[in-house]
């Protein structure tokens, strides 16, 4: 609301200007007599206060500390998608308000909170195939979670038959996706041309 105001105040002003004067601020940056214009008229010191009061509010919604650096905010989030792929690849889903998303998402779905005791609403949907996501970056994700739930080792024909809707369609997919995260010592590929998940000691 701030930011849509100002700039319906001040039409020169741009998202672009605003945020660099932030950026500015934030790493104790001397200020130009332009960029002093567009702090008072742009209220970025208000502005700079709200970011930071969300920041704080998120960090403690998720449970961790309010200083931490903007790569180890990255990790975590990277560490938490990787955790809920690998819940949803098992037919687990947390729902954030199941009462509304599960008669419209996932008809037939049971609220189950037990096999994980986390004390939130973890849902085991009828369908046990995952789906295989259409976003590129989320499909190693969806991959590595389905190896890692997997008692055998898989080849990127089996793991294609386990997404639902999948198998020849997404073979080539699956096997492009595999050999990148074997690149990157996320899986390891075995000399039969099949997959195991990397042993997490």
């Amino acid at each position: 609301m701030l930011r849509k105001r100002v700039m319906t105040e001040h039409s020169d002003l741009t998202f672009t200007a605003l945020y660099n004067v932030l950026e500015k601020l934030k790493a104790g940056e001397r200020l130009s007599d332009k960029d002093q214009d567009v702090k008072q008229r742009g209220l970025v010191l208000i502005l700079k206060d709200l970011h930071e009061s969300i920041d704080r509010l998120v960090a403690e919604a998720y449970g961790w500390p309010a200083d931490l650096s903007d790569d180890q905010v990255l990790e975590r989030l990277v560490s938490l998608n990787a955790e809920r792929a690998r819940e949803e690849a098992v037919g687990q889903v947390r729902w954030l308000r199941p009462e509304y998303q599960i008669p419209r998402f996932a008809k037939g779905a049971v609220a189950k909170t037990a096999e994980l005791d986390i004390g939130e609403t973890v849902v085991a949907i009828d369908e046990s195939k995952p789906v295989f996501p259409k976003d590129r970056y989320e499909q190693p994700l969806a991959v590595e979670a389905l190896l890692s739930a997997s008692a055998v080792t898989l080849d990127a024909a089996a793991i294609s038959r386990a997404f639902k809707g999948g198998g020849k369609k997404i073979e080539p997919r699956v096997s492009q996706v595999l050999l990148t995260l074997a690149r990157y010592g996320r899986v390891t590929r075995l000399p039969d041309g099949k997959f195991a998940a990397r042993k997490v000691a």
